[in-house]
Formats: C-alpha cells, structure tokens, sequence
C-alpha cells in the first residue's frame, strides 16, 4: 500500500515554514514575509514542532456500503478496506471472502487495494487490479451473514449449491487482522536494539547446540551399550536356531522311520490276513474230508454188520439167498473200505495242509508281531524327538526380540530432547536472519538519510550565500514580480526539509500474487483449476534512485487442474424398487431399464461422472418336476427290480426351461442304479470259549465240542449273498487266575478288530455307538478316566484354574468312546464321512437329563508294554492316564505359561479354560507284547435337557 497520506502530510507541514524569496535589483526579497525574521545567527529558525506519520484508518461500513449504488454489483478494494468491514457492506461472511481472495483464515494481510469483487446473483467473482481473475464462487445462504437480504444490495438473486475455485475454507478461524507496514523513525536506535536481540540470539544458540550435543553423546552411549547386548542376544538365537534345526532334523528322520514301519505293518498284515485266508480255507477242506471219511467210516461199519448178521444165517441155514445177499454185501464192502481209504488219504492230505497253513499263519503273525514292536519303538522315537524339537523352539522362542526394551524410555527422553533442541534452533536461526534482514535494510535508511543530511547541508550552506546576496542588493529596483518569479524557480531546487533538517524518504507497499500449476507453469487463466496450497509470502525490497522504496510481498498460489473419470454402475430392482442381487437375476425377467448421468465433484476439484443404468425386473414364476430313473450297472434301463438291489443314488440334476412368458420349470432327475443279485457259499470254522466269545489263540485252550454246521446267510450292501456253513468248536480255558478286563482286550488279529479297522481306514465310515459298547471295556475307561481326572484337577489347583470333574452325563461316554475307536486308526479330528444304515450315531436325553457340551475334543495315542502291565488292568489303567497327562498337560505346559497357546492347545482345553465336565473315551488293542492305545478327551460345561 503506498503511504500516500503520510508523504502529504509532510509536505504539508513543511509548507509552514517555507517563503519564497525574489531577487531584486539589489538583493533578495522574501515572498510573504521579510527574510531577517527567518535567519538569526546564519541559521533557520524552525518552531520545534513534531512531524507525524498520518495513522491508518479503517473505512467504515457506512463508507463502503456509500460506494455501492441500487442494484451495482461490484466493488473495487480502497486503502483503508478490511474483508471484515466489507464483508458487512455485501452480506458475506468474512472467512468466505478472505478465502476466496486467497488468503489463509487467520493470518496477517493487506487488503490488496484495487482488486474487485463483483456479483451475478449469487456468483461472485474476484478479480486483481491487473484485470487478472482470482476466483470464482457459487454461494448459498450458509455464506450470507443475514439469510433475508441479498448479496451486494442486489434486486434478485440465485443461489445455487456453493463451489468454492481456488479458495480454502478453513471455519472457526479468528478475526482477520491487517497490519500496514511503516518505516522506522529512528533506525539507529531500532539498529542498536536488534543488534542486541541478535546478539542474544546467537548466546542462546550457542548454548543450546552444546545441550544438544551432550544429549546426542548421551545417547550414542545408551546405543552403544544396547549394541553389544542385541550382540549377546543374537549369539544366543543362532546356537538355539542351530539346536532347533538339529531336532529338526532328528524329527524328520524318525518320522521317515515311522513311515517305514508303518509300510512294513500294512505288508505283514495283508501276508497274516492271507494266511489266514489259508488257514480257514485248510480247516474247511480238512471238516469236509473228516465228513466224508467219517461218513465211509460209517457205512463201512453198517456193511460189517449185517454181513455179521447174514455170515451166521448162511452158514446154519445153509440159505442160498442169504448166502448171495452177503456176496452182494461184500461188494459193497470193498466198495466202502475202497471209499474209506480214498477219504482217509484226502484227510492226512487236508492234515498236512492245516499244518502247513497254521505254520504259515504262525509265521506271518510273528512278523506282524514284529514290525508292529518296530512301529511301536519309531512312534515313540519320534514322539521324544518331537519332544526334543518343542523344547528347542520353547527356549528359542523365549529369546526376547530385542534388548532396547529395558531403556526404551529412556532413550524416547532423549530423542525428544534433541527434537526440542532442533525446533528451538530453527526457532532461533529464524529470528538470526530476521534481525540480520532487519539490521541490513537499517544500515541502508541510516545510510540513506547520512547522504540526504550532506546534501541538505550543502543546499542549506547554498541558501545562506544566497540569503547574504539578497541583504546587498536589496535596493535593487527589479520588479517584484520577477523576483517572484526568481524565488519560485529557486523554490522548486530546494529539498524537501523537516523539522529535523533531513529529507525523508517514503515506502510504497505492493502485494504481488502469482498463480502456478503443479509444474511451477503459470497461469493465467485459472478455468479449470482448483487450488491446492499457497506459499509464504516472500518480501522484496527495492530502493529508488531518490532514496524511496517499494516492499512488495509476493505470494505464489499453486492450482490443480481438475480431470474427469467416467464411471459405470448397474442396479438391479424389482417392481416395488427393492435391490436384486446379481446372484439371483436368474429367477427375474427384465421389463425396462433407465439410463442417467451424475456428476461428483471431489475435495481436489476432480470430477466423477457416472453412467447409472437402472434395470426393473419380474419375478419369475417357477414349477418344480421329479423325474427318477432306474438302470443296471450297464446303465441299461429297467423296469421290473425283481432280483435286483439298489447301490447308488445319483445326486439330482437340475434342468431349466423356460416357457414362452418368461416362467420356468424345474426338473430334478434322479438316477438309481441297481445290482443284479448273486450268491457265494462259504464254510467257517469258529473256535469260541464256553461263553461263546470267539478265540484267535488257543493257548492256554482245550477242545470240548463240535457243533454241525449252521447256514446263516448275509446279503451284502449290493444285494449278493453269501451262504456260510458255519461250525462251532467250544473250548474251555485251562484252569488259571486272569485279570478278565485283561483278557478281554481283543488282539490286532481278531476279525472284530479287522473289520473296525476296515469299516474305519477303509470305507470312511464311522463307529456307532453300539459298536462303542462293544469294543471297549467301560470298567477300564472308568479306571483310566478317574486316575486322568485326578491328575488333571491337580493340575488345576496348582495353578489355580477352575476345577473339571468327571461328567455326569451318562450318555456322552458311548460318544467318546466311539471317537477313541475311530482314532486308532484314522488319527484325525474330523470324523469319517459315512454312517452304518443301522447305527445309532446321536444321543438321546430325556427332559432333566444332565447333558454335557461337547466343545473341545482332544486325542492321543500311545503304545505300553505288556510286561510293564503283567496282567493288571488297574496298572494298565494307571500307565494309560500317566501317557495321556503327559501328552496333553505336561509337555505343553511351558508353552501354555509362556503365552504360547497355539502350541498348548491341549492343555488349555483341558486344564486351563475351566471348564464344568470331562468325559474319557479309551480303546485298547493288544499287537504282540504292546498294548495300542488311543483316548478320546471332551471337555464342556453341562445344562439341563429340555
């Protein structure tokens, strides 16, 4: 802003002690008054009056609203002019327009005088005093400081949604403040006092970079020391990570080892289950010749006896006819011992067989005895060697991740520190270069008014001469009128004088705003661009050759220009406008579709513009059909299933039509295929104790009957039968003291446990709960559970968790049995996919039953010796609850404590989650000198049935 009033001021000031002098014909004349008054002692007499700048004053509301006439619709900024006073005047907030001349909310302006601001109902445009527009804005009533006038005065208006160009709305800023700029009135004693700021300035930088640099030495130290412990620490990692790698290792072979034997055990069992194939198939041959032989047997014993009977007749009677009767026995004689002794040599060939069948069998059951020690030993390698890897991890993992944790804070103390140190030196390298400007433009005004003083004493040293000449020619007879003359051509040399006998130099301000692109390009048409920051503003000084200056702050405004992006969205509806989605079109037909057009405008000035396409669809009407349709494995067609017996059942498959109107029909066909039915006859042999349960071994054993053969017939799932003539030996056990729970426990062998293993491994089918009674023994899992149970609840009060007890639930342990069948040989949590016709798969509780949750489930398997057992089904019970302690608690408990739950899931589950109720499921299986087994945990809490 240019300090107009302040330089007319002076001047006006100035002129009361101005005369003009006129040179006579001898000498000079003053004009208005006479000379001598002026001059005492060679020198100017000025009254002592102080010379002011002129204040800045504020146009009033009044003054500008004065300017505006009906109807005009711009106003062009005066000096004296603040956004807030004229926002007043046109009815718009304020913080809108600072914003919209591109002035940040809050901060210290001039109003940039000559810039315009004017109004087409409710679009206002700034323009600068170069003709240059700044912005361009839409209003509304949320910018109006009165809502029920218009903006500038106007008669109508509109008011459109508001879209600010090239202006930041910033609310809740403070009132604008202006702060015109002046020149210093006495620069040597503004010089001495910023040379001493600049002084103190420099001390307390000085004294702050030495606290800055004892803090950063203080944590170079602190970095130092937590260095040489991370170097400790990663010592310790890499000899635990080379420990870890080694139990690795050892796992993996042990594991291959695992994986040997198990192959072994799948080769001995098929060779055993093919001898035995033998073994029966040699017993049936040898019942069969032992029929026949004693069938000859017999007939050769009825032959004898009535030839007996008829020898004794003939010869008493001498009767021909008894005679010719015996003849004719005789024959049938020789027929019968000829018949006897074939059968009697099929039967010492069907001996022979048997033994070497029952060899074989032995041999092969020997082996499997074998290998099954040998995968018994590898499990339990690999379970020690996994023990070993778990260990090596706990402790690896136990390692922290680093060593700074214990001076962390510290160390955060420190940093912010040296962050404070940092902002306050740049705090005071800005106030260094302030002052050092400061004192620079000072030295300049002081060097500036040194050269006008020399030359004002010059001019005054010319005046006195000047003076002196006009005192002699006085008397001069010129005319005054050229004298007048004379003086006003004098008058327009002189300087310009104050009261302090200098001149005084004057200081224009000018504010200067550049607008760029993003590039740095500038612009001059700002269509299309938004703005995006705006810079500091930078202050020039440019000194004239008169000695005035002119400051002229710049401010560089950076604009965005604004882009579009076409977007495509779809909507699906019904009739009523509910969505449809896409998933279920298929069910719809369409009847119209609509297609509009938006546009988005984002906070950058980037635009959006969507293509909508609104689609309105029916719903279709749909008819569902089942077909079936029957055929043989062929998959030739039939029609009478006489004979046959279904095996399978196609999943439906769906076909669609649709009708002319859009409606469809469903057809689910099924296809059912069918087996031709046929029949196989097969002999057994089945040797049972005197209770009737079957017997492998017969150790121990002695034969006591033999029943005839029974047929009992079995139609398998495809509809074939097999015919089996079963014969029934009884034996009873040689008088001996056994453990009954003991010698209950099935062997590997057993066809029970073959065809579990079968039903299981096989035909992914899983156990009933009729088959859960049946193969485990229920007064062994009581023994196990509670022995479990006590161990576990010790557990529990050592680290005070939630006691668990048994359940008491009645029904959940043929569910957890049934779970430790399927486990021995399908060692998974998923349960196999099929279920038995027959079988009863869920339980079943009456109103008030007490019944247990089955949340978790934990398995186990392991393998115990039988010499460890010697009998005992109390000591098997109690070595089976120690393995399952140590598999489930113990060996996870380090992990547990450790927060390591993902590695204890056992251990929570049953130990640590306090849970209400447990339920033990076991099976056992004898293989060779070991005893397999398996557990089935399920911990819950129980709820009454309803």
């Amino acid at each position: 802003m240019k300090n107009t009033k302040n330089k007319n001021m002076v001047n006006a000031t100035e002129q009361k002690y101005r005369a003009k002098m006129v040179k006579g014909k001898k000498g000079w004349l003053i004009k208005g008054m006479l000379f001598s008054t002026l001059l005492f002692g060679g020198a100017f007499l000025v009254e002592s009056e102080t010379v002011q700048a002129a204040e800045w004053q504020v146009n009033s509301v009044e003054a500008i609203k004065a300017t505006l006439k009906e109807n005009q619709s711009s106003y062009t900024f005066v000096e004296g002019d603040t956004f807030y006073n004229i926002a007043l005047a046109v009815n718009v907030k304020w913080e809108t327009l600072m914003t919209a001349n591109g002035f940040e909310l809050g901060s210290q302006y001039s109003v940039p005088v000559g810039t315009m601001i004017s109004f087409d109902g409710s679009k206002m445009t700034v323009t600068n005093a170069a003709g240059e527009v700044i912005s361009e804005t839409q209003l509304n009533n949320n910018d109006k400081i009165d809502t029920t006038q218009l903006f500038a005065g106007q008669a109508t208006t509109n008011q459109p949604a508001k879209t600010n160009t090239g202006t930041n709305n910033k609310p809740n800023a403070s009132l604008p403040i202006t702060k015109p700029s002046t020149p210093s009135k006495n620069p040597t004693a503004d010089k001495e006092e910023a040379e001493s700021q600049l002084e103190e300035a420099e001390k307390d930088k000085e004294q702050v970079e030495k606290e800055k640099e004892e803090v950063e030495k203080e944590l170079a130290a602190l970095n130092e020391s937590n260095n040489g412990t991370l170097l400790d620490l990663q010592a310790k990692r890499n000899d635990l990570q080379q420990k870890v790698d080694e139990a690795q290792t050892a796992y993996d072979l042990q594991l291959a080892a695992v994986t040997n034997s198990e192959a072994k055990v799948a080769e001995a069992t098929t060779a055993q289950a093919a001898a035995q194939t033998a073994l029966e198939n040699a017993q049936t041959t040898l019942a069969t010749a032992q029929a026949n032989a004693d069938a000859a047997q017999n007939r050769v014993n009825e032959v004898q006896a009535q030839m007996d009977a008829l020898a004794e007749q003939a010869t008493t009677a001498n009767d021909a006819a008894a005679q010719a009767k015996l003849a004719a026995l005789q024959l049938e004689m020789d027929a019968a011992q000829a018949n006897l002794t074939a059968y009697q040599n099929e039967l010492n060939v069907a001996t022979d067989n048997l033994a070497t069948a029952q060899t074989n069998y032995d041999t092969a059951t020997t082996q499997l005895t074998t290998v099954e020690a040998e995968l018994a030993t590898a499990r339990a390698n690999v379970e020690a060697a996994q023990v070993a890897l778990v260990t090596a991890e706990t402790e690896l993992n136990s390692l922290p991740e680093t060593v700074t944790a214990s001076t962390v804070e510290e160390a955060k103390k420190l940093q912010k520190q040296l962050a404070d140190f940092e902002a306050r030196l740049k705090e005071l390298d800005t106030q260094i270069t302030t002052l050092k400007d400061k004192i620079e433009q000072l030295d300049q005004q002081i060097a500036q008014l040194d050269q006008q003083a020399d030359q004002s004493k010059k001019d005054f040293e010319e005046i006195k001469d000047s003076a002196d000449n006009v005192v002699e020619n006085l008397a001069d007879e010129t005319p005054v009128t050229n004298a007048n003359d004379t003086a006003n051509n004098t008058e327009k040399e002189l300087p310009e004088i104050n009261n302090g006998g200098t001149t005084t130099p004057s200081n224009e301000d000018k504010y200067v705003t550049v607008n760029v692109d993003e590039a740095g390009n500038r612009l001059t048409d700002l269509t299309g661009y938004v703005k995006v920051s705006e810079s500091e503003v930078v202050k020039t000084v440019e000194t004239l050759p008169n000695g005035n200056t002119i400051t002229t702050y710049t401010t560089t405004v950076t604009y965005h220009k604004t882009i579009n992006t076409d977007k495509s969205v779809t909507y699906h509806i019904d009739e009523v406008g509910n969505p449809i989605d896409e998933a279920d079109l298929v069910n719809y037909v369409e009847l119209s579709r609509d297609n509009s057009v938006t546009v988005e405008t984002l906070p950058n000035g980037d635009t959006v513009t969507t293509q909508i396409t609104t689609i309105v669809y029916r719903k279709v009407n749909n008819t569902d059909k089942h077909v079936t349709i029957t055929i043989d494995e062929a998959g030739n067609v039939i029609t009478d299933l006489t004979g046959y017996t279904k095996i399978s059942e196609s999943e439906a498959v769906k076909t669609v039509e649709t009708l002319p109107n859009g409606d469809t029909v469903t057809t689910y066909t099924t296809t059912i295929t069918y087996h031709k039915n046929v029949n196989t006859d097969k002999h057994v042999n089945i040797s049972v104790d005197e209770s009737g349960k079957v017997l492998t071994d017969l150790t121990d054993y002695e034969k006591v009957s033999e029943s005839t053969p029974v047929k009992s017939v079995e139609t398998l799932p495809n509809g074939d039968t097999i015919t089996t003539y079963t014969t029934t030996v009884t034996y009873k056990k040689k008088a001996t003291q056994t453990d009954p729970i003991i010698d209950n426990i099935l062997s590997s062998t057993d066809q029970k446990i073959t065809d579990i293993k079968n039903q299981v491994s096989k035909d992914d089918t899983a156990v009933s709960l009729e088959q859960a009674r049946e193969l485990t023994d229920a007064e062994l899992t009581a023994k196990v559970a509670e022995e479990f149970a006590k161990m576990v609840q010790a557990e529990q009060a050592n680290y005070n968790y939630n006691q668990t007890n048994l359940t008491t639930d009645d029904k959940v342990g043929d569910r957890t049995s049934s779970r430790a069948v399927e486990v021995m040989y399908n060692f998974d949590h998923a349960r196999p996919e099929n279920d038995l016709e027959n079988g009863t798969y869920k339980l079943s509780y009456n109103t008030g039953d007490t019944e247990m949750a089955n949340t978790t489930e934990n398995i186990s398997q392991s393998t115990i010796s039988a010499s460890k057992v010697n009998g005992d089904s109390s000591e098997l019970a109690k070595l089976i609850a120690q393995a399952m302690f140590q598999q489930y608690i113990e060996e996870e408990r380090a992990a547990y404590l450790a927060g390591n739950t993902s590695a204890a899931m056992h251990y929570s589950n049953i130990a640590a989650k306090g849970y209400t109720d447990m339920s033990v499921g076991v099976f056992v299986v004898k293989q060779g000198n070991n005893y397999v087994v398996t557990t089935t945990v399920i911990t819950g809490n129980h709820s009454t049935a309803r």
